[in-house]
């Protein structure tokens, strides 16, 4: 099988099952929100192999975008969620436990940024993503907003 034949058959493979797409990016948007599962998960290469198909393919650029858009938002509320009913266990987990020094680097992060944390998590890596999402769910019950103590 030659390349371009191996590349058509794929292409046609995606254009063929196009009603899977916005709802697989959303899955994976979702799932990259979670630091652990993000580390099993290679959603961010996956996400960028599936807008070159999408691309190449001639699908829909819209109903993907709404998919990744709705997966992160709906991933980083649920990853916050989870992080504020787990509260202080977090901090006996790893990577936490051991690097304690990194919860207390990012409730200075988070007293100097304020809320902006929340958006800022997400391109610094698994170790911070955790860190913050501990302390913006920390900072919040020990001020009690939103009813979380």
């Amino acid at each position: 099988m030659d390349p371009s034949s191996t590349s058509e058959a794929t292409l046609q493979w995606v254009r063929d099952h196009e009603n899977w797409t916005a709802p697989l990016v959303f899955f994976l948007s979702f799932l990259e929100s979670f630091a652990f599962i993000s580390l099993f998960v290679p959603a961010t290469f996956v996400l960028l192999g599936i807008g070159a198909l999408i691309g190449a393919a001639g699908i829909g650029f819209l109903p993907s975008y709404a998919g990744a858009v709705a997966g992160a938002f709906l991933g980083d509320w649920a990853a916050f969620e989870l992080a504020v009913w787990l509260g202080p266990k977090l901090t006996s987990t790893w990577p936490i436990s051991r690097n304690p020094d990194l919860l207390k680097q990012t409730s200075e992060w988070f007293k100097g940024w304020g809320i902006a944390t929340v958006f800022w998590n997400g391109p610094l890596g698994v170790d911070k993503n955790q860190a913050a999402d501990l302390t913006v769910g920390r900072e919040l019950r020990s001020s009690n907003c939103c009813g979380l103590r």
